[in-house]
């Protein structure tokens, strides 16, 4: 067993590791300021014993979820002031805002060996929440149900849980579905159903039917919601939170 250590608060935890042993993580800041309310937070990489804080776009709190073999981790990080929460590639000690046009929240929830992400988008102003694509230098709107996306393979497939029709309670009716990218070279009947809906120089807004409207209409408190829900996921709020 080795003792990962802290970014100088009391609690940390590891969030995943690839087959390198490269860790990906969560710690409180020195002095855990701002606990319990609202700890400083930031993500950090552990790899060959050496400790790094990954950092924020600005912001207070950051959220390393996933890793790939390659060592490029995603997740999502607070900007200036706390204002927007921000999908978040980690790539060579740099960190890259993935965050839609037009949208004021969103988080990445894994990343397979091809550097391709998956995960979600959400615009305050309406309240509609997506699940996205993020694949080289384009952003894919996945016209699916209402859905949470968990993690993509090697192949471009798709893992996560959703909502069938009628249904409001994920934990009492929701399905786990599998995502399997459509090939129009060996299926010629196959319908994609995904729509590229932005490039990152593309001022373009989302825009899609399939949209579910969660409600939320600040960054924090889709923050609240993503803590909530991880939470949920571990079944112990202090692993991911500290005193929280």
């Amino acid at each position: 067993m080795i003792d990962i250590p802290t970014l100088g608060g009391t609690s940390a935890f590891g969030q995943c590791a690839n087959s390198r042993g490269h860790v990906i993580g969560q710690s409180n800041l020195k002095d855990d300021v701002g606990c319990p309310d609202s700890c400083a937070q930031h993500a950090f990489s552990w790899e060959n014993g050496v400790l790094t804080d990954l950092g924020t776009l600005g912001g207070s709190f950051s959220q390393a979820i996933w890793l790939n073999n390659a060592g490029e981790a995603v997740g999502g990080a607070f900007t200036a002031g706390d204002e927007e929460f921000h999908a978040t590639l980690w790539r060579n000690g740099q960190i890259t805002d993935l965050n839609p046009d037009g949208d004021c929240s969103s988080i990445a929830w894994a990343i397979n060996s091809k550097g391709q992400i998956v995960g979600e988008s959400f615009n305050c102003d309406t309240g509609a929440l997506r699940t996205v694509v993020w694949n080289k230098e384009s952003i894919i709107e996945l016209n699916i149900p209402i859905s949470e996306p968990i993690n993509i393979n090697y192949r471009g497939e798709i893992a996560g849980a959703g909502l069938p029709p009628g249904c409001e309670d994920g934990d009492l009716c929701g399905h786990e579905f599998l995502l399997v990218p459509c090939d129009n070279n060996v299926a010629q009947d196959c319908e994609v159903n995904a729509d590229i809906i932005a490039q990152p120089s593309s001022a373009t807004k989302l825009t899609s039917a399939s949209a579910k409207n969660v409600g939320r209409h600040t960054a924090k408190d889709f923050v609240l919601a993503l803590r909530a829900r991880m939470t949920h996921q571990y079944r112990n709020p202090t692993l991911l939170w500290g005193s929280q």
